[in-house]
């Protein structure tokens, strides 16, 4: 057993370590001092010195950045070039055995997981950086779907509590888990057969424990950068242009209203622009060069006070997409969760039930085609909840008869007949019924697997978490069943 002082004292080092590296690059420029927080549950917080409105308080260098145009230049790289994702302006790449290019996603965990080679013939000029990543297991939720195949003695207590989640939490774990899947099939076919690591026995060297927590370091801490690399014409989400920023991965997130965050910001490197960072102007798009893009955080308009936390917003997600994504969650238990303006809960299973009874191909193509297929969600709305336009479109146009005709048009003009409408909300009541009794159910599971949980903290922080999760979906539920039970209007429908 691993002392938990011992380990805070350990990633400190590190993170001393990480900070003389990065003063090494031309360009680095840092105003912020790192703190452990040990009421945050994960990690470390940055504090900044008084800093005036807009200043540059942190400049990460373009040659600092893990990603595939720096690791293509490093002379520790190991990895074939036609595994690299193609530039937009190229075609795409093959390798001789027939395997794709590798996305950016899959690149870089590639490169994280051969770190760990048990023989030590894979190196990183990354190594310091990589040194600070963290472990995810037990406390992010995909490990409790991904066993350790390893773990001879395997701990049942999470996987009970992933039983725990509603519906609408694991489906996005497992959306989660799926994406990880398919990269893991392909990394493992590229370590099976591409050179050198076919020679080198690497298939068998590194587990799947390995690939599992390079893919959520990978998954959690890139941040999207312009690196010039094309896009998948499939992909709903950027898989080729991010990157690995040193220092800046450690900074929090939150999502409270009126939080006025400092936002990173692509600027032309040092390399290519003699104008230093301090006296840098805001970014010029016009001489952004792909792999010459310092990452640079302004401070916000108002500046920063001594010893204020400088948080991230990672954007408009809710809490089961934070957990189920990055782990971690912003609920209060003493707050009502309609104070996050952000939340919302996917219904999409329930939907799909309905349609299973009385939807047909015609009503999902006319949906697809006015964007609003499967945009179900019953929204937190800033303290209003309300169901989505998404949903309330999708049970209009289940509750249409099957001869009726629909256009993009007339489905964002809404008009459905008030017979319609009506039959929509009837079904709206029937998915707030379901919702609050699965997460009854999951409830009273919680309050036995709770239990077993004893005095270890970080499961009893876990099951706060999931009751927490839990508690949310209560409120905004049964709020818009009140709304649908009294009669109130929900707008447009």
């Amino acid at each position: 057993m691993v002392d938990a002082s011992k380990a805070k004292e350990v990633r400190q080092d590190n993170i001393e370590t990480l900070l003389e590296w990065l003063r090494t690059f031309k360009g680095f420029h840092n105003k912020l001092a790192l703190k452990a927080a040990d009421d945050a549950g994960r990690g470390l917080f940055a504090y900044s010195q008084a800093i005036t409105p807009g200043e540059p308080i942190l400049v990460i260098p373009a040659a600092s950045l893990l990603n595939p145009l720096t690791l293509a230049k490093s002379p520790l790289n190991s990895i074939p070039a036609h595994l690299f994702p193609a530039p937009a302006t190229a075609s795409p790449r093959r390798s001789p055995n027939g395997t794709p290019s590798l996305t950016t996603t899959q690149l870089l965990t590639l490169h994280l997981a051969l770190t760990r080679d048990p023989l030590k013939r894979h190196k990183s000029e990354w190594q310091v950086f990589i040194d600070t990543l963290p472990e995810f297991r037990p406390l992010h939720p995909l490990t409790w779907v991904v066993p350790d195949p390893d773990n001879k003695a395997p701990d049942a207590f999470w996987p009970a509590l992933e039983q725990c989640l509603s519906e609408s939490v694991r489906v996005k774990i497992d959306a989660v888990r799926r994406r990880y899947e398919a990269d893991k099939e392909l990394l493992r076919h590229v370590l099976a057969t591409e050179e050198p690591f076919k020679t080198q026995n690497l298939g068998n060297l590194i587990s799947d424990e390995t690939l599992l927590w390079a893919w959520l370091n990978v998954n959690t801490r890139t941040v999207s950068t312009p690196l010039g690399l094309a896009e998948p014409s499939t992909s709903k989400w950027t898989v080729n242009n991010h990157s690995f920023v040193p220092l800046l991965d450690m900074i929090n997130h939150t999502s409270l209203p009126g939080t006025e965050c400092p936002k990173p910001e692509p600027m032309p490197s040092t390399s290519v622009t003699k104008r230093g960072a301090r006296g840098a102007a805001r970014p010029g798009k016009q001489h952004l060069v792909p792999g010459k893009v310092d990452v640079v955080l302004f401070a916000p308009h108002r500046g920063l006070e001594d010893g204020e936390q400088v948080l991230f917003l990672y954007g408009a997600h809710s809490n089961a997409t934070l957990f189920a994504e990055y782990g971690f969650t912003e609920i209060d238990l003493g707050v009502s969760p309609l104070t996050w303006p952000n939340d919302d809960i996917d219904v999409g299973p329930w939907v799909e039930a309905l349609w299973r009874e009385d939807g047909n191909d015609a009503k999902k193509e006319a949906l697809e085609d006015a964007g609003m297929w499967n945009h179900n969600r019953l929204a937190a709305n800033g303290g209003e909840p309300c169901p989505s336009v998404g949903l309330m479109t999708t049970l209009c146009v289940l509750a249409s008869p099957d001869d009726a005709v629909f256009t993009p048009h007339n489905m964002h003009a809404r008009n459905f007949s008030r017979p319609t409408k009506m039959a929509a909300r009837r079904m709206l009541r029937r998915i707030c019924e379901s919702v609050l009794a699965d997460a009854a159910d999951c409830r009273e599971d919680l309050d036995e697997v709770a239990r077993s949980a004893g005095k270890d903290q970080e499961k009893v922080f876990a099951v706060s978490v999931v009751r927490g999760l839990l508690r949310e979906e209560e409120v905004i539920t049964s709020s818009i069943l009140e709304m649908v039970q009294g009669g109130s209007s929900i707008p447009g429908f």
